[in-house]
């Protein structure tokens, strides 16, 4: 059966951003902000729904996320796990929670931290790739807890990890699902009472290969269970039952998605980041960050805030 165009009440720019490679877009319910970031440009991004503060890094920033504390966030840079605090300048801006071991690969090297995000019980997982995932050189995939102090843990490692990307959880079945995007696949994974994946997954789906079904990139799930997956060259984002039964689509006004999250204070605004694009005629909006309103949609949670 073809997908379906699902109703769409809107679909609009919510933040102008030009980003070269627009990513990990949060939702900190508690704060009512949209967190997301520029890997490229070493920026991060919290917007209000208004305005927009930028916090400028020294080194490329893969994903961020809220944590327990109020203006706080997690976020992991090149190698390392850090809280950045944004609003109370009594408080150190930047402090190191973990860093991955050397023989891990080092920045120079081509290694950084992609995604990440946050169990529904606190714990940060996040991927690491290598620039030349393309030439078969896998990542890996690590989880730390604050309470392991500066000690963080390679997770998955019975698995081929082409490009560890998207994650999100379903919390009733104890199942994460994690979109590889160098193998083209959703996988999901059972996981323990934490959250956190066990060794080995299994494939849930693979994309077909055309101009429709870009690899898949980031990913998150609604209140009905389904996957909603940026569809990182086709200008599009689908959404897929976890048996990877392609329910509906939603065109896009650019052609390079990244990365979505639900959110909103009734969580049935999709966000979705995007990337600069090349060639004779790029998008004109490529690299903001768009809002879809979806009739009858909306996500199963905010994004689970990091404990400290």
């Amino acid at each position: 059966m073809a997908p379906e165009e699902h109703p769409v009440s809107e679909v609009q720019v919510a933040v102008p951003t030009a980003c070269n490679l627009g990513e990990s877009p949060s939702w900190d319910g508690a704060a009512q902000k949209l967190l997301f970031v520029d890997i490229n440009e070493k920026t991060i991004f919290i917007w209000d729904g208004s305005s927009t503060e930028t916090i400028r890094l020294e080194e490329k920033v893969g994903a961020v996320a809220p944590t327990s504390e109020p203006n706080t966030l997690v976020a992991a840079l090149e190698k390392d796990v850090v809280t950045i605090n944004y609003g109370d300048p009594q408080r150190p801006r930047f402090k190191l929670l973990a860093t991955t071991s050397a023989d891990h690969g080092l920045p120079h090297e081509g290694w950084r931290f992609n995604d990440a995000k946050v169990t529904p019980t606190g714990v940060l997982i996040a991927g690491r790739m290598h620039n030349s995932w393309r030439d078969g050189v896998n990542g890996r995939v690590y989880a730390y807890t604050e309470k392991n102090k500066l000690k963080i843990e390679e997770i998955m490692e019975g698995n081929r990890i082409g490009l560890p990307n998207g994650m999100a959880w379903h919390e009733g079945k104890n199942v994460m699902y994690f979109a590889d995007t160098g193998a083209n696949v959703i996988l999901k994974f059972e996981t323990d009472s934490e959250g956190v994946p066990k060794s080995i997954g299994e494939r849930c789906f693979t994309l077909p290969q055309d101009d429709k079904h870009g690899p898949p990139d980031g990913i998150t799930i609604d209140s009905d269970g389904n996957l909603w997956v940026a569809m990182a060259e086709s200008g599009r984002v689908a959404c897929f039952t976890p048996d990877g039964e392609e329910l509906h689509t939603v065109e896009l006004p650019v052609k390079r998605p990244t990365a979505l999250t639900f959110g909103g204070n009734d969580l049935a605004t999709l966000f979705v980041t995007t990337r600069v694009e090349s060639g004779d005629s790029p998008s004109a909006d490529a690299g903001a960050v768009f809002s879809v309103r979806i009739d009858g949609v909306k996500g199963a949670a905010a994004a689970y805030p990091f404990q400290l």
